[in-house]
């Protein structure tokens, strides 16, 4: 006659079991919130200065002409784009570079929104004063500002290590250079007839060599002083005043002279 065997019993801890469906679905919302405080919300904040600064300069360029308080959502059409480039990049931003400044893109946005607003305001005098060929300039500015984010965006995404600019800093400054020089010789007044050799006309669309040698120099300035930033942080003393030493401080120096002597020459001031 065989033994019974003994029926089986749990003797772990139920209550850890119970417990655990509570602390995962706490834990749930608390990562959310910590997903929604890393967001960007600096950034945010203050690209709401730029935004306001087109739609109420927009509205001002229209109403104060005509004196009378009458407008279409239609009429400041471009500064709703300008808004929806800015806080689409920002978005983008908060996936792809969390971590990233965030005070740099409400800076230039507050440019570009002013600079925006003033070509709508320039336009029709430039048109009855200057010529034709200024006539929807500041549609055409806000299609550069496309291109501009676009190139943002690219730049975000693709170019993941910023040592390939540092690299070529010298190529990138010299083709702006060489671009802005061979407008002397290759440029047009763009139609306003004044003789002054600024942009390249390519038929469909007009492209300013000068503007984008800023950018480009903008690129080697931040490539040459990351390179040499423990040189030039030990200066020396030229009396009362402590500066780089001389060697570091050429390129820089030779680069700004090119620039300026060809602006002067373009009359581009």
């Amino acid at each position: 006659m065989s033994a019974k065997s003994p029926p089986f019993t749990y003797h772990g801890k139920t209550g850890s079991l119970q417990n655990a469906a509570p602390r995962a679905a706490s834990a749930s919302p608390r990562r959310l919130w910590d997903t929604v405080r890393r967001l960007r919300w600096t950034e945010f904040r203050l690209l709401i200065a730029p935004s306001l600064v087109s739609v109420v300069g927009m509205l001002t360029v229209i109403l104060v002409p005509t004196g009378k308080v009458q407008w279409k959502w239609t009429d400041i059409w471009m500064s709703f784009v300008f808004i929806g480039l800015l806080y689409g990049i920002h978005a983008w931003l908060n996936i792809t570079r969390p971590r990233a400044d965030q005070v740099l893109l409400p800076v230039v946005a507050v440019l570009m929104a002013l600079g925006l607003v003033m070509i709508q305001r320039l336009e029709p005098s430039l048109v009855a004063n200057v010529g034709q060929g200024f006539e929807g300039i500041a549609r055409k500015q806000v299609i550069w500002m496309a291109l501009g984010v676009a190139a943002l965006w690219a730049t975000v995404t693709f170019v993941r290590d910023l040592a390939l600019l540092r690299r070529y800093k010298y190529t990138f400054a010299f083709l702006g250079i060489a671009l802005v020089a061979a407008t002397l010789v290759f440029g047009s007044d763009a139609g306003s007839g004044s003789g002054v050799k600024l942009w390249f006309n390519f038929g469909f669309f007009q492209f300013q060599p000068s503007e984008l040698l800023k950018v480009l120099l903008v690129v080697f300035l931040a490539g040459y002083l990351d390179d040499k930033r423990e040189l030039l942080a030990s200066p020396y003393k030229l009396g009362p005043i402590s500066l780089p030493p001389l060697p570091y401080l050429a390129p820089l120096l030779l680069l700004w002279a090119l620039a300026i002597v060809l602006f002067v020459v373009q009359k581009d001031l």
